[in-house]
Order: C-alpha cells, then sequence, then structure tokens
C-alpha cells in the first residue's frame, strides 16, 4: 500500500470509528476562517457530544446540518439548523441560524487575513426563547513550510453574543476560539483547539465559573472535496464540561 492510500484507508477508518462511537453539547465548537471562495457550495453536518460526571449533561448532544454558498468574492452565506439531543429529553429541532462572512482583504494582502462574521439565531417557537445576534472578528495566519518544518496556520476568533426583544435575559457576552494546524500531507493534518466563554463584557464570570475547553484536533480533506474534523476537547475549569467529542464531515462543490 503507498503513502497515499494508507492516509486515506486510515482516515477513513477514524472517521467511521467516532461516527459509530459518538451517538450522543450544551454548545458547538466551530473556528471561523475569514476567507470566502466565490461560487463554492458547502454542505456539512457537525456532532458535539458532552462527556461529564453530571448525569443531567454526560452524553448530551448538538447536531447542526448547513448549507453554505460563496455569493461574491468577499461574502458567504450560510443557513445552519440546530438539533438538540439532551441527555435528559429525546432529540429534537432548537433553532435555525443565519450565517455571514465577509472577508476584509485579498488572501495574503495583509500580514494578517480578516474578517467579519455576523449570525442570526431563530429559536423553535415552542421554546419561547429569544433570538440571538452573534458578531465576530476572524483573523488566521498562514506560514510556509520551512526545513523539516512543515506549513502552519493558526486562526483566533474573538465572539459578542447578545439576547434580542423582551425575552432576552443575559447580558452582551464575550467568548474566543482558536485553532492550530500543521500540513504533513492533504489528507492528514494534525492540531488543536481552544475555546473560552467569559460571560457578560464588563462583568466577566471568576475564573472558575468561565468556560474553557483545549484539546488535540485531527484535520484532512479528501479530492478536495471532502473534509473532516475529529478532536477531543478537555475542560479545564469548573464551568466546563469535564470533555467533549467534535466531529465536522463536510462537501464542497
Amino acid at each position: 500500500m503507498n503513502k497515499r492510500k494508507g492516509t486515506l484507508y486510515w482516515s477513513a477508518i477514524a472517521i467511521t470509528l467516532l461516527t459509530l462511537s459518538l451517538n450522543r453539547v450544551a454548545h458547538a465548537v466551530t473556528v471561523y476562517s475569514p476567507l470566502v471562495q466565490k461560487g463554492e457550495v458547502e454542505v456539512e453536518y457537525q456532532l458535539d457530544v458532552n462527556r461529564d460526571g453530571n448525569p443531567a449533561v454526560n452524553k448530551s448532544s448538538k447536531h447542526q446540518i448547513e448549507i453554505a454558498y460563496g455569493v461574491t468574492d468577499n461574502w458567504k452565506s450560510a443557513i445552519n439548523a440546530v438539533y438538540l439531543d439532551p441527555a435528559t429529553s429525546g432529540f429534537a429541532y432548537d433553532r435555525l441560524k443565519w450565517e455571514n462572512i465577509y472577508q476584509l482583504f485579498e488572501q495574503g494582502e495583509r500580514w494578517l487575513d480578516a474578517g467579519l462574521y455576523f449570525e442570526y439565531q431563530i429559536p423553535d417557537a415552542k421554546k419561547n426563547a429569544p433570538d440571538v445576534a452573534e458578531v465576530k472578528v476572524l483573523l488566521q495566519k498562514a506560514f510556509a513550510s520551512r526545513n523539516e518544518i512543515p506549513s502552519m496556520k493558526h486562526t483566533l476568533n474573538l465572539t459578542l453574543k447578545k439576547e434580542l426583544g423582551a425575552l432576552a435575559t443575559q447580558a452582551t457576552a464575550l467568548s474566543y476560539a482558536w485553532q492550530s494546524k500543521w500540513k504533513y500531507t492533504e489528507e492528514i493534518r494534525p492540531g488543536f483547539e481552544a475555546y473560552g466563554s467569559m460571560g457578560p463584557v464588563g462583568n466577566l464570570n471568576s475564573l472558575k465559573q468561565q468556560s474553557h475547553l483545549l484539546g488535540p484536533v485531527l484535520y484532512g480533506e479528501v479530492a478536495h472535496q471532502f473534509e473532516y474534523q475529529l478532536g477531543y476537547l478537555f475542560g479545564l475549569t469548573q464551568g466546563s464540561v469535564n470533555g467533549l467529542f467534535k466531529l465536522v464531515i463536510e462537501l464542497k462543490f
């Protein structure tokens, strides 16, 4: 078996095993790139599964199905349907999200690639919950390979989240997401991700109450059409779940 066939084989095995083992998240874990590809259609499924000592949280999961389209050279828009499978009740539709990414500069034009992200969430009417708006700053830096060091890419998202309308109960919240990955082959790109939810702007929660997650993630792309991510994030504070599995499968056209 040659190297390329070997990496494809083990990538397929890893994805299959993880999909079978994860059938049961408090929140989605996603890092967004500021880069946009005009005319590209993306169909994505994401699964996040909690592991925790609390039976009400353990094995709870979030499922997201997204369709995105590169409308112009610098604008991508997506519709995302969210389903929850809580540990204490059954699988059910939760909310619809409209996501938009606006790329600020041409790729490589500045030292950092940058973009803005806007999201609007409409919850299921039966939940009697407020609409939610999110704004993110997307920053990304890529480094070419040198000597024995493979190429790498680092991405940072800074997020402000605000509940809207008469049902709103929480102040504007601050959070972050970080991703680093190294490219050994197209199919195998190891890396890690970190996520943090700090609480209301101007009155952040204590460190113990904040949620911070960190862990390894494996990325890959096959035939420039199929992408996957799989990983496990560890909770770092008392306000975090003990652990969280992550699986993303995406097709591009």
